[in-house]
């Protein structure tokens, strides 16, 4: 389903779904960092060993869930891949493995990115812009690559603005490269800009950022595991179990927080 969610009060443990993730960002160095999010609320600031995250929470809405094998089931594109804090150790096979499991949300195509650090997979379904729509998507210079699930509704009206401060667009209609340049041009305060539904996320090669993020209504589904060595992302959690870092095993010490 679109919207399955689980409410988590410890996003540093475990798998769960981020239902009520505004945004967060992961840095792969050791220094502290301090942002603001979109509302200007009093920011927050968190320092962990290695890998330093901050997660913005809103409060979760609505829960739809819809059985997989429903024939109502829609077909959407998904995401899935994962940020290691150490050279990657883990085979393209994995993360092929991870967008494998969710090819029913994005039938038409699959894209894959792979650095030292990050790996970044994509299935697509196309809606608009299908030529010039394919994900993963770069930016001009190819420091910044995004994946994305869902629809910005509002996507035409703030192009203009990204290409009045310089941005070239290769796309005429693709809303990924939107909100690639809006990332570049106004970082976590782009989430602001947006009407719509959406899980993206963005990776700074050079600066080694991951920019994650989802709608404020948890429309579109994003789920995450953290161990403190291995971020893994994915639309769904039968995804998150093709890593081998991820297991279902259950863990008692944390049934309580369900």
């Amino acid at each position: 389903g679109c919207n399955r969610a689980m409410d988590t009060r410890r996003p540093d443990r475990g798998w769960a779904n981020a239902g009520e993730l505004v945004s967060a960002v992961f840095l792969l160095d050791r220094r502290p960092f301090r942002i603001r999010n979109p509302q200007n609320r009093p920011a927050v600031e968190r320092t962990d060993r290695a890998l330093f995250g901050l997660v913005l929470l809103s409060r979760l809405v609505e829960l739809v869930t819809i059985s997989p094998n429903s024939d109502t089931l829609p077909n959407m594109c998904g995401i899935a891949g994962f940020v290691s804090i150490p050279p990657l150790s883990f085979p393209r096979g994995v993360l092929e493995r991870m967008t494998g499991a969710i090819i029913h949300r994005g039938p038409d195509a699959e894209g894959f990115f792979l650095d030292d650090h990050a790996a970044l997979g994509h299935r697509r379904l196309s809606i608009v812009d299908l030529a010039a729509g394919v994900q993963p998507m770069y930016n001009e210079t190819g420091s910044h690559v995004i994946i994305y699930n869902g629809e910005v509704f509002n996507h035409a009206e703030v192009r203009p603005l990204l290409e009045k401060a310089g941005h070239k667009f290769a796309s005429d209609h693709s809303d990924t490269e939107t909100i690639l340049h809006g990332y570049e041009e106004w970082g976590p305060e782009v989430l602001a800009r947006f009407r719509g539904m959406f899980a993206f996320v963005v990776w700074d090669r050079k600066a080694r950022r991951m920019f994650v993020a989802r709608d404020r209504l948890g429309i579109k589904p994003f789920y995450y595991f953290w161990n403190g060595r291995v971020f893994a992302f994915a639309s769904e959690i039968k995804a998150l179990l093709e890593h081998p870092e991820v297991s279902a095993q259950f863990e008692p010490a944390v049934l309580s927080e369900y």
